[in-house]
């Protein structure tokens, strides 16, 4: 009897648009705005749970079409509207997983910022940078 098709696990991947000097960010925001970039952007992350720390989520604004969006904040009263909010990284991990998994999505995408690029680099399954 034939098995069914397993889904494989989705991937961690860490999405960063990175200057030459090593900058990923200026004053809450980009240090460029290029079109291509952010259409790479929106073509890597589409239809994947977003995984991004409280200071990406406040300069993004608002939650992206087709994405889910996960934020940590180490701050326990810290709410996102539109978006689910976290104390834990592994929590907000396993949570990444399943909705990957409910999207259909082969990924999870770290979108910044430092810190959490951090916590995420020893555990990614790929880079887009």
């Amino acid at each position: 009897m034939a098995q069914p098709p397993t889904q494989t696990e989705p991937k961690l991947v860490i999405v960063v648009a990175r200057a030459r000097n090593g900058v990923i960010g200026r004053d809450g925001d980009l240090p460029w705005t290029l079109a291509d970039d952010l259409k790479r952007f929106k073509e890597t992350t589409a239809n994947s749970p977003l995984l991004m720390g409280r200071k990406t989520w406040e300069s993004i604004g608002r939650p992206l079409p087709g994405r889910v969006s996960l934020v940590l904040s180490r701050d326990a009263a810290y709410r996102a509207e539109g978006a689910e909010t976290f104390r834990d990284f592994d929590k907000m991990r396993a949570r990444a997983r399943e909705v990957a998994s409910l999207m259909g999505s082969d990924r999870m995408c770290v979108i910044g910022g430092e810190a959490l690029y951090r916590l995420a680099l020893p555990l990614a399954d790929r880079l887009y940078v």
